[in-house]
C-alpha cells in the first residue's frame, strides 16, 4: 500500500474540500493503472490493517477498529481467498501476511488507537 498515495491523492484533497484523483492499481501490471475522479465525494471510507501508523492515522477525522484476533481474521481472509477470489495464496498468507500483520499489531497497537473500538461476537466461516 503506497499510504503517501493515500495521503496525497484521497484523504487531504476530501478533508480539504478538493476533487481527489487516485489511480487505481493495476494487480496485473504490478503498478499504478487508470486515474479515478471522486468529484462530489465528502466522506471516505478506508479499510486496511496497516493505516493506524505515525504519519497516516492522524488524517483520519474517526479511526475505527474492528477488534478481530489474528488468527481469526486470517482464516477469514483465507476463506475469501479460496472460495470468492479463487486464489487462496496460503504460501502468502503464511509466510508474509500473517508474520507481518502481528509485527504490525505488537508495533503499531491500533486497538490502542482507534476513537471507536467494535468487539464483535466470532464469526463462524462460511460453508
Amino acid at each position: 500500500m503506497d499510504f503517501d498515495r493515500l495521503r496525497g491523492q484521497v484523504l487531504e484533497p476530501v478533508r480539504s474540500g478538493d476533487i481527489a484523483r487516485y489511480q487505481s492499481y493495476d494487480w496485473e501490471k504490478g503498478r499504478p493503472g487508470p486515474w479515478v475522479s471522486l468529484d462530489g465525494v465528502k466522506v471516505v471510507i478506508v479499510e486496511g490493517l496497516g493505516l493506524f501508523q505515525d504519519g497516516l492515522s492522524e488524517a483520519f477525522d474517526l479511526r475505527v477498529w474492528i477488534d478481530v484476533d489474528l488468527e481469526s481474521a486470517t482464516q477469514m481472509g483465507m476463506w475469501r481467498d479460496e472460495h470468492v477470489f479463487d486464489n487462496p495464496q496460503v504460501e502468502l498468507w503464511e509466510q508474509v501476511w500473517m508474520p507481518n500483520d502481528a509485527d504490525f499489531l505488537a508495533k503499531h497497537r491500533p486497538d490502542l488507537a482507534a476513537d471507536v473500538l467494535y468487539s464483535p461476537a466470532p464469526l463462524p466461516l462460511p460453508e
